[in-house]
Order: C-alpha cells, then structure tokens, then sequence
C-alpha cells in the first residue's frame, strides 16, 4: 500500500503544480492589468511613459491599491529634479510594438542596454546609446544630430541605463551544481528574459524550458519538474521571499551569472528630454539618491562572495568577540546582583515604603515597607501603578514633571503620608520615586497625646466643680441650715449620676462617652448647656472602627463648638448639641452649635491643611484636615451646614461593612 501510495503520489503531485501554474499564469496576467499612474507634480505637459517590466520589486502593488517599486521611486526622484511629471503605463513585455501603437509612449522603460536594433522589439527604430556619467554625453547627441536626417528625427530613440541587474540560478536546497554540471538537465527559464539568450549562447538550448514568470519557475523547482531556474536576481529573491511554503527548499548560487542593466529610452528624438533625463541620473548617482533607492528595494536581496579562508577568519573573530562580550557580560552581571542585593538590603531597612515608577508609569521597585502598607506582592512589579494604586496619580508627576510633598492620601486602606518626586537623567524625565509614610502611628501618638490631654481637663474640670460643691456644702453648714446642706448633697449626687448614666446607657463606646462626659463638663464650666439629643443611641462597634478614630472625630468637633462660642461670648442662649445613632449600616453623628460663626467664604476652605480663623500663637488648622482624612479613609463622608448668625452643623457619615453585608444578605432572599 505504501508503494502504491508514493506512486500516484509521484504521478498527481507534478499534475497538481503545473494546473496550478497554468492557473497562476492566467492570474499574473490579470495583475498585468494596471492602471495608470501619474508621477511628479510638474508643471507642463504630461509625459507618458510605457514600462515593459511589471514584475516585483520594480513594480507592485500595495495593499491599497498604489503602484509601487524601484521604478516609480527613480521616476519620482527626476520628477522632483527636473520638475516633470509622467504618465506611468504597465503593459509589459508581450507586446511592446502593439502597445506602443495604443498609448503612443514618449519613453520606454525597461528594455535591455545598451540597445541592439537588429535584436531589440522595437528595432525598427533608429536606437542611441548614450551614458549619462559621460561629461560629453551633450556633444555626442549634437553629433548624431549632425549626421542624421532632420525629416526623419522623429524615429531617433536615445537609450539611457537605468537600472543594474544580475542572473541566478536557483537549486534545490543542498545542491552545488555547477552551471556545467547542469548540461542534459531540465533548466528553467522565463519566456523572453535575458537569461534565455544567455543560456542559448552557452549552448543550453536543448535543455531550457519555459514559465511565464519567477514564481511559477520557483513553483516549478519546487515541485522536482525541473533541475535548475534561472531568472533576474532580484525577482528571484523577492518570490522567494514571499512563498514560505518552499522557500527553505530553494538556494541560489553565490556567484551570479551574468550582470546586465536595463534602460530608458526616449523616442521621437526629443533631445531635450534625453539631456534632462541624463543629467538628472549623473546627480542621483554621484550625491547617492540612486543608491539608497537601490538599497531600499533590492539590497535586502543581494549575495556576497566569502571564500573559505574569509569565513575562517571572519569565523574565529567573531568567536574572540563573542567570548569577549560572554565573560564582560558575565562579570557585569556578577557586579550588578551584589549592588542589587545590597540596594534591596538598604531599601528593606528604611522605615519608610519606596516605590518606583518607568516613564510609562509602570512600577518598577517595591521595598518591604512599601508592599506592607499597600498590601502589594513581588508579582506587582511591572503592572500600571495608577491601575494598581487608585488615587496615588504619579503619572500627573512624570507629565507635569513637578514634584509633591506631603501629600496625605488613603491608598489602598492605608493612610499615609506620600513624597512624589520625578527622576531626571540628562534634562529629561525617566520616571518617579514615591515615597510613603505610615501615618497609623504617628495618628496612634496623636490619640494617645490627646487623649491624656482629655483626661488631665476632665479631671481639671471635676476638681473645680467638687471645690465649688465643697464650699457650698461648707457655707450652708456654718449657716447652720444642715437640711438643706443634706438636700444639696442628695440633688447634686443625684444630677450627676443622672447625666452619666444617661450617657453610658445611650452611647455603648466607652471611648466616645469617656469624651463627652470631659466636654459636657467642660461646657457646664464655661456656661454652656450641652445637650445630648434623647433618640441618640449607638452599639460599640470598636471591632469595625477604631476607637481612636471616634476619639479625634467627636472630641475635635466638641471642642470646636466650644471654642466658637468663647469666641462669639457666652451667654444664657449658648448651646450645644450633639447626637449619635447607627442605622442601615451606618454610624451618623452630629454636633450642632449656635454661635452662627460660620459664613460661605470659610465653608469653602474648611477641610484645607493649615487653614484657621483662630488667632493664637501656636499653630493650628489640622483639626478639621485630620477629621476629613479619617472620614474618608473609613470610607465615610463629612458636610457642614450653617445659617450665618444663627448655627453651625457638622455631620458625619461612618458606613460599618460587616452590617451592611448583613443587610444585603438579608435582602437578597
């Protein structure tokens, strides 16, 4: 089965390629089909230009539609120069005396130079060959001018080189044959190109078959019908390189076959045009325009001769330089891990979190402390820290290339104190370090600083109220008046156990009832009537929120109802009130006075760092900055409102997430 098997394999395989060939044929000349195209965008009348060479890389089209290639990149440059425009027309070679009767052409493109009369297709005129880099070329047209009838000036043709091109012949992969070797072989060829004479003069006749073009002669090779192609150089390669499908099956020799040019020619004996054309060809050649379009589209596809020797020695170089580059790249790498190791050592000790950041915004570097407070991982490192870090902006620091100091942010649940600053590297921004400090203790220092202060005030303020008591109590007995002394006692003991009890069995935190019970005896020894709202009422939810937090919220407001009635003055109307309740998920709390202080141009600056209308010597403007930073980093939100004159209201709005799960889950059955 095997053998049967490769047989009819064998047998279709060659039938399969040629069918695909003949139908590639059809194909390729459909795409001959080209419409013309206008080059250059010079003044004057319009030069028609026929070219009888349609194949890639000379000419092509684009994805788009355009024509493309070493032809209309040439054409183009001596438009610009000479300040011409042409009338570019694809018709190829099949039949250039037809076509040139169609289009009536002024230039034909891509004949063979120097030109032959009695070989050319277009023989039957009378053909000029002449070198653009001669600096005479001027005075030989004067004189074929001289010798050739005016009356029969239209039929002169002047023949200029154009493009350089060279022969390949194309093997199997693997195979080095000679071109001697190739004799009673199969050799390819492409119908009418300039190999095929070539290769007759070699006396190659009997052995060349025909292909309408390079990729059909490539398809050919590749399908065994045939030992050898042999085409243009470049139209070669380019098929090559555009068919992966059998490309690694294919080699050229090294060693071209022949080297040959095409050219332009201009008819009708214009001689104007010819001098133009020529002299514009000499400039692009000698200032290296010519070359660069060479390169730009055939010197991709150029072969080099190496001998063995060269290779050697080339070989051994490179093996010296690479060696070189393996053990300096060893050694810098050596040197680069123990700095690294000692930078991330230093980095992991500093009490402060670093972060870094590339110009694209991505991290780069995370030191121990970093991943701590943001809760970040080794695996972080590269990913977008805007994306990462909602609300640390450092991509606003590498645009604006300015710098941001002390910046207190909630990042991540964490509330820290942030330095962004942009890195320079020779004028230019190549990134952004962030550096962050944990603002949890030094707030923890904070409560526990103020919370001594309370209790030294609390205690302050009950001593004075038991020496007013006590001389009371003192003055009724030297009076004598000893029952009214004992009611005294009774009404006062029964007042205080009243208010206190009210406040313990109303508000369950004992941190937070500890501070009103300091600023309600504040008030009573300032004058002020404090009253606690009757529905108030709110359960210890310390286990959600930190106690501290509640201490600063409540005691930094009390205190500055307080110090805005001292302001206003005291009087019997002065009040304060405050109410605190949980509902929905929600701890709301509210101090209320009506010292009537507040107006629209202090409301908009309230919760700024650093700004106060207390006149005092040390500083202040924190209070109310603190209280919003602690809001907002327990995810909450904090308003005023006011009528100026008559009262200041601050609310605040503290979400507890355990109870609103609850609800939520309760509300989804």
């Amino acid at each position: 089965m095997t053998r049967i098997f490769r047989a009819v394999l064998r047998t279709t395989l060659p039938l399969f390629c040629l069918m695909q060939i003949l139908w590639s044929g059809k194909t390729a000349a459909g795409v001959e089909a080209v419409p013309d195209m206008v080059i250059g965008a010079g003044e004057g009348r319009t030069i028609r230009v026929l070219c009888m060479e349609t194949q890639p890389p000379y000419l092509q089209i684009d994805s788009r539609g355009t024509m493309r290639g070493v032809y209309v990149d040439l054409l183009e440059l001596i438009a610009q120069k000479e300040k011409m425009r042409f009338l570019l027309s694809p018709r190829g070679a099949g039949d250039v005396r037809n076509s040139m009767y169609q289009i009536q052409p002024e230039i034909v493109l891509g004949s063979l130079y120097p030109v032959d009369p009695e070989q050319e297709r277009f023989g039957y005129l009378a053909v000029r060959n002449l070198d653009p880099i001669d600096p005479g070329m001027a005075e030989n047209v004067a004189r074929i001018l001289e010798g050739f009838p005016e009356a029969e000036r239209d039929s002169l043709c002047f023949a200029l080189p154009f493009l350089w091109e060279s022969s390949t012949v194309f093997l199997p992969s693997g195979r080095t044959d000679g071109l001697n070797e190739l004799r009673g072989k199969r050799i390819c060829v492409v119908a009418g190109a300039p190999e095929e004479k070539f290769l007759t003069n070699l006396g190659f006749k009997k052995e060349i078959m025909h292909c309408p073009s390079a990729a059909d002669g490539l398809r050919i090779l590749a399908a065994g019908m045939c030992d050898a192609f042999v085409c243009e150089t470049f139209q070669g390669r380019y098929q090559l390189e555009q068919t992966r499908r059998y490309r690694y099956a294919i080699d050229a020799r090294k060693l071209p076959l022949q080297s040959y040019e095409r050219g332009l020619v201009v008819l009708h004996g214009d001689v104007a045009m010819t001098l133009k054309i020529g002299h514009a060809l000499a400039e692009m050649k000698l200032d290296g325009r010519y070359n660069a379009v060479m390169n730009k589209w055939l010197g991709q596809y150029d072969e080099f001769l190496l001998s063995p020797r060269i290779l050697v020695q080339a070989g051994c170089v490179v093996l010296l330089f690479v060696g070189a580059i393996l053990f300096w790249n060893h050694e810098l790498k050596r040197k680069i891990r123990i700095a690294s190791n000692e930078r991330d050592r230093i980095l992991d000790f500093v009490c402060d979190g670093i972060l870094a950041v590339d110009p694209a915004g991505r991290i780069t570097m995370l030191n121990r402390i970093a991943k701590l407070l943001l809760d970040l991982k080794d695996s972080d490192v590269g990913k977008i820290a805007d994306e990462l870090i909602p609300g640390l902006d450092i991509r606003r620091v590498i645009d604006d290339c300015q710098p941001v100091y002390n910046l207190e942010q909630n990042l991540r649940e964490a509330l820290v104190s942030c330095n962004k600053v942009p890195v320079f590297i020779s004028g230019r921004c190549y990134g952004a370090i962030v550096t962050l400090r944990d603002l949890s203790e030094l707030q923890a220092m904070a409560e526990e600083m103020t919370g001594v202060k309370m209790y030294v005030e609390s205690l302050r303020i009950h001593n004075h109220e038991f020496m007013n008591t006590l001389q009371a109590i003192s003055g009724l007995i030297q009076l004598g008046q000893y029952d009214k002394a004992v009611a005294y006692i009774a009404a006062e003991t029964d007042s205080s156990q009243s208010a206190h009890s009210f406040m313990t069995e109303r508000i369950k935190n004992a941190a937070v009832c500890g501070v009103l019970m300091g600023k309600a005896g504040l008030c009573r020894e300032q004058g002020i009537n404090f009253v606690l709202e009757a529905d108030s009422s709110c359960a210890d939810h310390s286990a959600e929120i930190s106690e501290r937090s509640l201490v600063i919220v409540v005691g930094n407001l009390m205190q500055n109802a307080v110090e805005a009635l001292q302001e206003k003055g005291v009087d019997e109307r002065s009040e304060i009130r405050f109410s605190m309740y949980d509902e929905s998920g929600y701890i709301f709390l509210s101090v209320r006075d009506n010292a009537g202080l507040m107006n629209a141009r202090i409301a908009e600056r309230l919760f700024d760092k650093g700004f106060s209308t207390k006149k005092r010597g040390r500083p202040s403007g924190f209070g109310l900055y603190t209280i919003s930073n602690i809001v907002t980093s327990l995810g909450g939100d904090i308003s005023v409102d006011f009528a100026e004159g008559e009262y200041t209201d601050f609310t605040v709005t503290i979400p507890l997430p355990k109870k609103q799960e609850e609800l939520s889950d309760a509300g989804s059955y």
